[in-house]
């Protein structure tokens, strides 16, 4: 299977987005919220979009 540069470079970006929210997102939202249920509850929601977008991006480059 021969893999296209466009291809490798939006499953590398799709990575790299998804470890940015992952840690950033979690981190941010915890330490400036006063409940830390809710900013749990947040993040977990963040972090859901955020591996569905990633999810559809791997879909999109690996289905071309």
């Amino acid at each position: 299977m021969l893999v296209k540069m466009t291809e490798v470079k939006e499953i590398i970006s799709a990575l790299v987005w998804f470890l940015i929210f992952f840690v950033i997102l979690p981190v941010l939202i915890i330490y400036y919220s006063q409940d830390c249920k809710t900013a749990i509850a947040i993040a977990y929601f963040g972090i859901l979009l955020v591996l569905l977008n990633v999810s559809w991006d791997i879909y999109k480059a690996v289905r071309k």
